[in-house]
């Protein structure tokens, strides 16, 4: 039996979780709530439970401060954030403390069965102690289904090999679902309903068809279990020992999928033909990903591979946040993504602990993310953060980090008039043109025949703020990126901008940053 604890100050949000929870998994044993951090701390020295589900914001002591000071007494429960602040404030913290889930209010019944599901797999897996309930669980997240396995469903994984076919479907479904086309962005993902590629069709045929006939050839009998969601290769044997079975795995995979622009990793656990022993290999296995990051997707992940891997102490370099944020503040493409790659040659260097890397690109995030909303840059507000948090927690090569840097890169810096009408458009061409001359309203509707009061109107309805406004904006945004420089006095950043006299440009870039210009370099530098 499982205990929780529920550490929130909302009691109704409270009482509500603990509630669902023993609904859900009547097995659970609520071992006490609290309301906040300070009486949580207490109430978990002392029933010492499983789980702790806490908020971050509370008073007397937050979340985070509470899990912080219990990590330090060595307890061993499973942290859950629990938060309406889907933020990248909290991450870096959050990641150093062992915490990587999150329930985001409101909590659903679906995220919550999901995460219960997860703990209870996590705890049967370290006990090696599989319940009825945990075993179906596991089946239920293996073949992607909301329901419980049926005892045909179960058949699948038992020791027949006439069941192929029906692995190959389920792998084939969880390969759809990968590539459903989830953005980092906050909207307009509705791809519901997109099918699996026929080049991805035939690239999972292909290593299944590889790995069947290496195995083959060695006369070993084998089921290949294939996972792209979790770009995971799991194979069930007989006839071999380990060494043997991973020595067979490697070369059917590096026969065909050696080369970096494949869509996964060639990774693999192996297990006799047993369903229990199948469904535990695909959780040890998934757990070995992480080492991807540093032993490289071209090997087979073992639990011996793992343990005789020799890391090195992770010191990213103290300026590589500071070098980001300017570049970024600077409205410099080129120069952030020079940082970024600049970051994960470093990060490929050396044989680091896989957590460390992820902790170090979160904080790289979080820190590019915070800054860009503390200086009001547009471009994080289109960003779904906790989305991007969760992948960069997912992923398992140093590639698809620095992908994800390089998409947010692409959402900060992403031209701002094509979400705009014409008219608008055109009017955001002519402030990019002229931001250092006289321009105003009334020349730009006229450049555009049609009359001011139209283009006012226009203009503060799509854009939600007034022409006069974004044109001050846009010039601070450019006096910023010349004040980076470092190049520039401020009365020759003043004319640069469009402002003849340099006091009063300083009394605007005060009210539109909140800081004087010495400030702001302070804030970056």
């Amino acid at each position: 039996m499982l205990k929780f604890v529920v550490v929130e100050d909302e009691q109704k949000t409270r009482s509500g979780l603990v509630r669902l929870i023993q609904k859900l998994k009547p097995s659970y044993e609520c071992a006490g709530e609290a309301a906040n951090g300070v009486d949580g701390l207490a109430l978990i020295r002392s029933v010492n439970p499983h789980v702790v589900i806490t908020d971050i914001k509370m008073p007397l002591m937050s979340g985070i401060d509470m899990l912080t000071q219990l990590k330090e007494d060595n307890l061993q429960f499973k942290p859950i954030i629990l938060s309406g602040y889907a933020d990248f404030e909290y991450a870096r913290t959050a990641i150093k403390i062992g915490v990587c889930d999150y329930l985001l209010k409101p909590i659903t019944v679906e995220s919550l069965q999901e995460l219960l599901d997860q703990i209870e797999l996590d705890f049967a897996m370290q006990e090696n102690s599989f319940s009825e309930d945990s075993l179906r669980s596991m089946v239920r997240e293996l073949f992607n289904s909301p329901e419980d396995p049926d005892e045909e469903t179960l058949a699948r994984l038992s020791p027949h090999l006439s069941r192929y076919d029906g692995l190959f479907q389920i792998a084939v479904q969880l390969r759809w679902k990968q590539t459903r086309g989830d953005s980092i962005l906050t909207a307009g993902n509705n791809t519901e309903g997109l099918s699996i590629t026929e080049e991805e069709h035939a690239a999972l045929n292909q290593i299944y068809q590889s790995v069947s006939a290496a195995f083959s050839e060695a006369g070993v009998a084998c089921l290949p279990v294939l996972m792209p969601e979790w770009r995971n290769v799991v194979v069930l044997y007989e006839g071999a020992d380990s060494g043997d079975a991973c020595a067979l795995l490697e070369k059917a995979l590096h026969m065909d999928f050696s080369g970096e622009a494949k869509p996964w990793s060639p990774i693999a656990g192996a297990a006799k033909f047993d369903y229990r022993t199948a469904i535990q290999c695909v959780a040890v296995s998934t757990r070995l990903l992480r080492w991807a990051l540093v032993l490289g997707g071209r090997h087979v992940l073992t639990k011996e591979r793992v343990a005789a891997a020799v890391t090195t102490d992770f010191a990213p370099p103290s300026s590589i946040e500071r070098d980001m944020i300017q570049q970024v503040c600077a409205h410099s493409y080129e120069g952030a993504v020079q940082v970024a790659e600049d970051f994960q040659a470093y990060c490929a260097a050396s044989p680091f602990q896989p957590s460390s890397i992820v902790e170090a690109y979160v904080s790289l995030v979080s820190a590019v993310l915070s800054k860009c909303r503390e200086l009001e840059y547009p471009g994080h507000r289109y960003i779904n953060q906790s989305r991007l948090l969760h992948w960069f927690i997912d992923c398992y090569s140093l590639n698809d980090m620095h992908d994800l840097v390089l998409e947010m890169l692409l959402v900060l810096f992403q031209d701002e008039e094509q979400q705009y009408g014409l008219v608008v458009k055109k009017a955001m061409r002519m402030i990019s043109q002229n931001y250092n001359k006289g321009i105003t309203l009334e020349n730009v509707a006229a450049a555009l025949n049609i009359t001011p009061v139209y283009l006012s109107t226009v203009f503060s309805k799509e854009t939600g703020q007034p022409f006069s406004n974004y044109l001050t904006q846009f010039r601070i945004n450019k006096a910023k990126s010349l004040l980076l420089t470092g190049n520039h006095k401020i009365y020759e950043i003043a004319e640069m901008v469009g402002y003849s006299d340099a006091k009063y440009f300083c009394k605007v870039f005060k009210k539109i940053t909140g800081m004087s210009t010495s400030a702001f370099l302070q804030q970056i530098l």
